[in-house]
């Protein structure tokens, strides 16, 4: 809160030359600091921006830079926390020394979001892109900013074709985006029904009973390992596929006998790419 009701001594400068349109656009962008620049647009948009969108540094424990002023000396948080006795001594075999690094990355928040709620409109709404180290202390954050009643959504965005092969436990391809109303019951969203997910052959042909969809490369996101999945495919023309083309140890993702099953049931499409090579796909 100090931070927050802190003045700025920044100042906007205009950059005429960088600039398209000055006098008559009707886009600003800004570059610099951003709590700053969040103070120096209170009095000027104070409730008066309909969405806000940001994609903050994500606290990985290892390359987040932030850092506050700590009052409190590292011995006492931990016997505050219970990992230390009233007489000094370990309670825990692994005291957990760097468990503030959340209160670091909460602390850089906290003021940002609370400047930026304030220059949502009361039909307004923020998108916050996240991932799961923080996502669940950010959604309390929230509720303490906006109010847990203001909650929307929490969108599941896949954010990779394909999970990471050399992750230490779980492989995991998604991160999320959270959204909060600064006033739920003013908040209106437009829903449009998805279309033109598909124009490749056959999509009209089968979409009374599948419902719209798109392709995917039958070869995509998928490696090596298994021998029974590495086969040739005949194209059209006759010609010969190999999954990844001619590099070794690329696996197609369905075996032999599924494949079959999808060219005879419309599954599979076989789509000229621009080397003039095949590409495979399935619905």
């Amino acid at each position: 809160m100090k931070i927050i009701q802190q003045a700025s001594t920044a100042t906007l400068k205009p950059e005429r030359k960088q600039s398209a349109r000055f006098d008559t656009t009707q886009n600003l962008f800004i570059e610099g600091d951003n709590l700053e620049a969040l103070k120096l647009l209170q009095k000027a948009y104070y409730g008066k921006v309909k969405s806000i969108y940001i994609d903050p540094p994500y606290n990985t424990g290892k390359d987040f830079v932030y850092r506050d002023n700590w009052k409190t000396p590292l011995k006492e948080y931990l016997r505050q926390t219970g990992q230390l006795d009233e007489c000094g001594r370990k309670t825990s075999a692994n005291p957990e020394t760097n468990g503030r690094h959340h209160s670091r990355w909460l602390s850089m928040m906290y003021p940002r979001l609370y400047l930026a709620r304030n220059l949502l409109a009361d039909n307004g709404a923020i998108f916050i892109s996240i991932d799961d180290h923080e996502s669940h202390n950010l959604r309390h954050l929230l509720d303490e900013i906006f109010g847990a009643s203001n909650f929307v959504a929490q969108f599941v965005r896949k954010s990779t074709t394909s999970p990471r092969m050399d992750a230490k436990h779980i492989a995991t391809e998604q991160n999320y985006i959270i959204c909060y109303a600064r006033e739920i019951d003013n908040l209106e969203i437009n829903q449009l029904i998805a279309e033109n997910m598909n124009t490749y052959p056959f999509a009209h042909k089968h979409e009374s009973v599948r419902g719209k969809y798109k392709l995917n490369k039958l070869d995509r996101g998928s490696i090596g390992g298994d021998e029974k999945m590495r086969y040739p495919i005949t194209a059209p023309d006759g010609s010969a596929i190999w999954a990844g083309g001619d590099r070794a140890r690329t696996n197609w993702r369905w075996a032999e006998a599924k494949l079959q099953w999808g060219i005879e049931n419309d599954f599979i499409v076989f789509r000229k790419s621009r080397n003039s090579g095949w590409n495979v796909c399935f619905q």
